[in-house]
């Protein structure tokens, strides 16, 4: 893997599709890479190569059935894929987010041994968190990782809160804040939500600070509403215009079709892991 090797004219893959490398600084880690469809962005060389070799090895372990399906531990937990029934609005017949389930098998494959992560299964909703096992605050407000289905869609992501009401969701918010405010992370995170397609909104419904989705667009944020889109210079100052009071339930989150879900089967759990490790830093950081 240490091979991967990038050049002006050569060609690569990412999540979003073949690209040819088009300028490079390798001293500042910085190239220019354009996609098929003409679309360009400015990306840090690391980053791209970190891509590369993940995809190479999760094919070296599917190769080697080492990979993601029907991953079995000590705790029995497996996973054959989302069914039909799962995506029904409710719980009843599902089994997916329990720790014999895809709730064990995420909890086991994440790369984090400090902060240990442990799942929670929402009583009553499809959704489950995967959350610092050491902390006994309410697990609806601490920063998150969660899967969530309705009847179209399966959601994934990290969420992360600020609320007076709850001083365990604040600090986890001031360290997101604080994490996002340096300007490497801030470019870091930027190419993250732009390889995964990640969107970028609040969850408070008629409470939220601010309607619509943030998204990345030729190396730049901006807020899309319907068929309005504003861009943002700096994602932490757009979110620090709103007083310190406004309560804010933001999420990060991947959206898959439900039919495209299902056609996954067990592969759906790798999916998963992957981007929840992509995004581990801000979980760190937010619980730390």
């Amino acid at each position: 893997m240490d091979g991967i090797m990038f050049e002006v004219g050569s060609t690569h893959e990412n999540e979003k599709g073949a690209y040819e490398v088009l300028s490079m600084d390798e001293r500042r880690d910085v190239m220019v890479i354009k996609w098929q469809t003409g679309e360009e962005a400015t990306t840090a060389i690391s980053f791209q190569r970190r891509i590369i070799e993940r995809v190479q090895a999760e094919r070296e372990a599917k190769k080697n059935g080492n990979g993601t399906k029907r991953r079995t531990g000590a705790s029995g937990a497996t996973f054959d894929g989302f069914r039909e029934v799962d995506f029904s609005g409710g719980i009843a017949g599902t089994t997916w987010r329990t720790q014999k389930g895809l709730g064990g098998v995420i909890t086991r494959s994440l790369n984090s041994d400090d902060p240990q992560i442990k799942s929670w299964a929402v009583p009553r909703m499809p959704e489950a968190h995967w959350v610092d096992a050491n902390r006994q605050d309410n697990t609806r407000v601490q920063a998150k990782f969660f899967v969530r289905l309705d009847k179209d869609n399966l959601h994934y992501g990290f969420s992360v809160e600020r609320s007076k009401e709850h001083p365990e969701a604040q600090d986890h918010w001031n360290g997101f804040i604080k994490w996002v405010k340096d300007v490497g992370n801030e470019e870091r995170f930027k190419e993250i939500v732009d390889e995964y397609d990640l969107r970028i909104y609040d969850k408070k419904g008629r409470t939220k600070p601010f309607a619509g989705q943030i998204r990345v667009a030729g190396g730049r944020w901006h807020l899309q509403k319907g068929e309005d889109k504003q861009d943002i210079d700096s994602l932490p100052g757009f979110l620090g215009q709103f007083p310190e009071t406004t309560a804010i339930d933001l999420q990060i989150v991947k959206t898959t079709p439900k039919k495209d879900a299902i056609d996954r089967g067990e592969d759906m759990a790798g999916d998963i892991t992957v981007l929840f490790d992509t995004l581990m830093p801000l979980f760190k950081i937010s619980v730390s």
